[in-house]
């Protein structure tokens, strides 16, 4: 939700002056008219998340797939 114009109050979104001690990426980018769907954000959001660490990757980029176990009886 941060990602729309014009909701700061609605949802908490971070005041100017803390936007300046600490980086935030993507807040307000979108008018509050546009369907803004999670492949646009994830879009938007791979070249930010570039050099950040891997585990923020994972949780962004879907390209990492974990391979699923087969159901078995027998536990390993």
């Amino acid at each position: 939700m941060q990602v729309y114009q014009g909701f700061d109050v609605l949802v908490n979104k971070v005041r100017l002056h803390e936007q300046k001690e600490v980086p935030h990426h993507l807040l307000g980018i979108v008018s509050s008219n546009v369907i803004f769907i999670i492949k646009k954000f994830r879009n938007f959001a791979i070249p930010v998340a570039k050099g950040i660490k891997v585990y923020f990757n994972f949780f962004v980029v879907p390209s990492i797939v974990i391979p699923k176990r087969k159901n078995s009886s027998k536990l390993s």
